[in-house]
């Protein structure tokens, strides 16, 4: 028997008032019929908070060691979930995309997040 492609989904996934996390958990079940299908949940509670940056910076590393294992990485692409300032948001997304080797970029939204540190 041949094996299932693997592949990799970068979005929210545990908040259920979220609508991106909604559309993550669809797509999870209904791919999972053609591919071996991992989901790396983004949490906004470990992303956002000016304390956190070292533990979210640390949380992207170790997802993009795991996506070097991955035929395919679907990044859902919302900026608040990759972090609180546009250079936390765009280092994060960056190196996501970089360890990717083939990438379904999903934008959700083009919402901007101002820097008010």
């Amino acid at each position: 028997m041949d094996r299932k492609l693997k592949l990799a989904i970068i979005s929210s996934y545990e908040d259920s008032s979220c609508a991106n996390a909604t559309y993550a958990r669809l797509l999870e079940k209904v791919l999972a019929a053609h591919f071996d299908v991992t989901v790396f949940p983004l949490n906004s509670d470990l992303m956002k908070p000016r304390e956190l940056i070292s533990a979210a910076d640390k949380y992207i590393e170790e997802v993009c060691q795991k996506l070097q294992n991955f035929d395919f990485v679907n990044l859902h692409q919302e900026l608040g979930l990759y972090g609180y300032t546009a250079d936390e948001m765009i280092r994060r997304i960056i190196k996501l995309c970089d360890a990717s080797s083939k990438l379904i970029y999903t934008m959700h939204g083009l919402s901007w997040y101002r820097d008010i540190s």
